[in-house]
């Protein structure tokens, strides 16, 4: 994995990527840029050619979206996470936090890159580069099933098959059910969690008197 802001940034890890990948001979491998912030096609091209896997910190849309776009770069900032290029493009795709750079939350991200709303204009609703946006679909296997795969770790968790580890939440909306713009801003985050399992054992049930 390589940390990588910026899209000169990911040109140099595109580049040592390419450089170090022209000698290896071992066993596949699931790389990845962590944040590969600003992109363009050209660089979608060569990490698929690659089978470099992007990991999207979907706070700079709709944490910071808003400054980035009237304060950093411009129109540049149309080049943010570019979540539904690089799908298109056939990569597998995950989304993250950088706390404290951007909260936690799961359903957090999901809402995120599902809107692309910028949060800190309070004036009105405004887009980031909506063709960005995922599906809540999308969005659901990019912090689960492939989050897992990314990490190695989909043998043990990521997904409710049989023989994993049995660890996932029971919320009280199911966030796929929310399919307009009205009932997921600001409420898909929001979603109450009732239980919680690690392992198969529940470590956390709701109170019916917890607000």
């Amino acid at each position: 994995m390589i940390h990588a802001n910026g899209d000169q940034a990911v040109t140099f890890a595109i580049n040592a990527y390419q450089r170090t990948l022209a000698h290896y001979k071992g066993p596949e491998l699931r790389n990845r840029i962590e944040h590969c912030s600003l992109l363009t096609a050209g660089q979608i091209t060569n990490m698929l050619q690659m089978g470099v896997s992007p990991s999207f910190l979907i706070g700079h849309v709709g944490y910071w979206g808003y400054a980035f776009k009237n304060v950093i770069f411009g129109e540049k900032a149309q080049m943010l996470d570019l979540c539904g290029s690089t799908l298109a493009a056939g990569m597998r795709i995950t989304l993250h936090s950088d706390i404290e750079v951007s909260p936690l939350g799961p359903l957090r991200m999901m809402e995120q890159s599902v809107t692309r709303i910028m949060e800190k204009n309070t004036a009105n609703i405004e887009v980031l580069n909506s063709a960005e946006c995922l599906t809540p679909e999308q969005a659901l296997t990019a912090v689960t099933y492939d989050a897992a795969w990314q990490c190695y770790a989909d043998k043990w968790v990521g997904s409710l098959d049989k023989g994993l580890f049995a660890d996932f939440v029971i919320l009280k909306q199911d966030p796929l059910s929310l399919q307009t713009q009205s009932s997921q801003y600001m409420k898909m985050r929001n979603i109450p969690v009732l239980e919680t399992w690690v392992g198969g054992v529940p470590v956390y049930v709701k109170d019916h008197n917890e607000k």
